[in-house]
């Protein structure tokens, strides 16, 4: 399928609303799909579409089943089989192994989570024990810009401080990326990012 219609099928995305998958996910059960050509049509380019419905014509319709991946309210995804010799009376297999998949993904996602807050307490260690042994200021920066890059995967961390000017701020630690080329770099406090956020003492994301 992938080589008569040039479609990398790892790179189409489902959106929610897409017929069948906004059926499924609003029902929230396994549905048997007598027909997932309008779902064809909503992800793929028409002339993708339209061969895949050829392919599908000659070589006979497969049975589709849809599962969501429900865990409480939250929607991880949803499960799609398709096959020449699935029926309706397999759509409760298919809604099991969905539920036994959901079950992994949480269990994915809960390892995940432990494994960043034991990166958070470590960090916050390494950070308490550098503000009691190191002995100079810039020294502790410097390691909290390195726990900072670290723990974010950052490319770079950067800490800016007021300048002698009472307008600018200055560059006084830097890990990462161009970390010698920013410490004469005036940044102003009234007409820049970094100004706005220390003027309001609040973080910003920006894109």
């Amino acid at each position: 399928v992938e080589r008569f219609t040039r479609v990398d099928v790892s790179q189409v995305r489902l959106p929610r609303t897409a017929p069948c998958v906004h059926e499924a996910l609003t029902q929230r059960e396994a549905l048997f799909i007598e027909s997932f050509e309008p779902l064809l049509g909503a992800v793929l380019s028409p002339r993708a579409s339209m061969m895949l419905r050829a392919i599908l014509q000659l070589t006979g319709l497969p049975g589709c089943i849809m599962a969501p991946l429900l865990a409480g309210s939250a929607e991880l995804g949803v499960l799609l089989v398709w096959s020449h010799v699935l029926t309706r009376e397999q759509v409760p297999f298919i809604e099991s192994f969905a539920h036994q998949l959901t079950a992994v993904l949480g269990q994915i996602e809960l390892r995940s989570q432990m494994q960043q807050q034991m990166q958070r307490l470590n960090s916050l260690a390494t950070t308490a024990q550098a503000v009691t042994t190191l002995g100079s200021l810039g020294d502790v920066l410097n390691v909290v810009c390195m726990q900072a890059q670290e723990l974010l995967g950052a490319e770079f961390a950067r800490i800016a401080a007021p300048s002698g000017e009472p307008t600018m701020l200055k560059y006084i630690v830097s890990t990462g990326l161009e970390v010698g080329t920013l410490f004469d770099m005036p940044i102003p406090i009234d007409n820049s990012i970094s100004g706005g956020v220390f003027r309001s003492g609040q973080g910003r994301m920006i894109e």
